[in-house]
């Protein structure tokens, strides 16, 4: 399942939506909607969600949070379509040029043995690097990475981008299994 996070007016998330259809017609997409309600009832398709979250409409390099996305993607799709195995998120300014993303991006995963697969995925411990700096002694972020972590060192900690994302169904269901996060 392939998500699409947006804010952009409806005529621009039917285009985008119709190029991502006629690049790889047998994928499954859903639109993510982080922009006005007015806009979001406007979008033609059965597949979106209105993503109530204020950090998605924030001001640029806002602590922006994909929780509420991967909840409701979560509880829309993965939770009664056992079919669902991996969620591939990207914005809506993403473009995709192989129809056989999705098996290529599987393939990928399993011969790696990943359950998350991100751009630029950069290990920011001990570094100068703005999110390990603000975030390093956070205690609830701390304690929360020791509870769900198989890392021999929990505190580690990651960055990639949003876009272009992919997370397995294990790895989405254990995300969202935790409940609230920091």
């Amino acid at each position: 399942l392939t998500a699409i996070l947006t804010h952009v007016r409806a005529g621009e998330v039917h285009e985008s939506l119709g190029l991502l259809q006629k690049v790889a017609p047998a994928a499954r997409y859903v639109v993510c909607y982080g922009g006005p309600i007015g806009e979001f009832e406007q979008i033609e398709t059965d597949h979106k969600l209105f993503i109530n979250d204020a950090t998605l409409r924030g001001p640029e390099r806002h602590l922006q949070s994909l929780t509420a996305i991967f909840q409701a993607v979560w509880s829309a799709y993965f939770e009664a379509d056992e079919s669902v195995d991996s969620l591939y998120m990207i914005e809506y300014d993403h473009l995709i040029l192989d129809p056989r993303f999705e098996t290529r991006l599987r393939e990928l995963a399993a011969r790696t043995r990943a359950d998350l697969l991100g751009k630029n995925c950069v290990d920011c411990t001990a570094t100068n690097e703005a999110q390990y700096v603000r975030f390093r002694r956070d205690a609830r972020l701390v304690a929360h990475l020791r509870n769900m972590s198989v890392r021999d060192d929990p505190t580690r900690l990651f960055r990639c981008l949003g876009d272009g994302m992919w997370i397995s169904r294990d790895a989405l269901g254990a995300y969202v299994a935790v409940g609230e996060h920091p």
